[in-house]
């Protein structure tokens, strides 16, 4: 894992070589649980083929019949909404935008990811052919491409709630000692101010308002 894809150059735009990309392990489960009712399949069977023939000519699923089960499946999810004579918010097309933007971590080298999707540029002439280099790559830009999770549990919630609760409690206890030390600091202030002025008074001595008054007279 991540299990790799063979992509010939014949289903590729602009004459592009042959490449690769790869399918990870959430995909995988996915792919699996469609697979296994399916199932026996040789090498070279097709993966996707029409439950029912009807009017279909081909034995495979083409590229609009994915678009157009995708457009049903995000309607019948309620995720999107029929707009009459309007385009679609959500396409299949989204997700190649998806992996795009999401396809990275710290360092990451684009030039993989282009490889991956197809695209044709400088970038991709150069780039290493090693298979598990690709891999590599691939597995550490993987965090940022799942999209499927196990569901938290109740438990789980409640702890991190009991936990958010806890913390607030001892953020406000924090700011209450933030003010008593302000108040505190202010009334020794002013204290301070008080016992500096009866010195001052006791000793006879001029203050430092009075010399500086006697400084400016002269």
């Amino acid at each position: 894992m991540p299990m790799m894809i063979e992509l010939p150059s014949e289903l590729l735009k602009e004459r592009v070589s042959a490449r690769w990309t790869f399918l990870g392990e959430d995909a995988f489960k996915l792919l699996r649980t469609y697979l296994k009712p399916r199932l026996p399949r040789n090498d070279h069977d097709l993966l996707f083929t029409p439950e029912r023939q009807g009017r279909m000519t081909r034995d495979f699923l083409d590229p609009v019949t994915f678009t157009n089960k995708f457009s049903r499946i995000v309607l019948k999810l309620g995720i999107t909404q029929h707009r009459e004579g309007k385009p679609k918010k959500i396409r299949l097309y989204c997700l190649r935008k998806w992996f795009n933007n999401n396809c990275r971590y710290e360092g990451f080298d684009a030039s993989y990811k282009e490889f991956w999707m197809g695209h044709n540029t400088v970038q991709t002439s150069y780039i290493s052919r090693d298979l598990e280099r690709h891999r590599h790559e691939y597995s550490k830009a993987y965090d940022n491409l799942r999209i499927y999770q196990p569901a938290i549990s109740q438990e789980t919630i409640k702890e991190h709630v009991a936990e958010i609760e806890e913390l607030k409690g001892q953020l406000e206890g924090s700011r209450l000692r933030i003010v008593s030390l302000e108040e505190a600091v202010a009334n020794l202030v002013g204290e301070l101010g008080e016992v500096l002025d009866e010195l001052y008074e006791l000793k006879g001595l001029r203050t430092p308002l009075d010399e500086e008054q006697k400084v400016k007279g002269k």
